[in-house]
């Protein structure tokens, strides 16, 4: 007999909540791999264009991550003033 939709959601359920790691990591390669169609997509460019686009990116990421930084720094001095 075939189960039926609700007993393959439930069976579903239970496989993952067993393997939650697994579950992370799948969705982990699941973004990777839509991001690499994306990049096909929208560039016909050659790899060492991408590979300039990609750096740009990381070095916009940077200065941000130090804003946050110093911010937080900011923040926790003027508790202290307080204080």
């Amino acid at each position: 007999m075939v189960p039926t939709s609700t007993e393959r959601v439930r069976k579903h359920r239970l496989k993952r909540k067993d393997d939650k790691d697994t579950w992370m990591a799948d969705k982990v390669k699941e973004r990777e791999r839509i991001k690499r169609y994306r990049e096909k997509k929208k560039s016909t460019m050659n790899k060492e264009e991408l590979d300039q686009q990609r750096s740009m990116k990381l070095k916009e990421k940077q200065p941000k991550e130090l804003k946050k930084k110093k911010k937080k720094k900011l923040k926790g001095s003027k508790k202290c003033r307080d204080i």
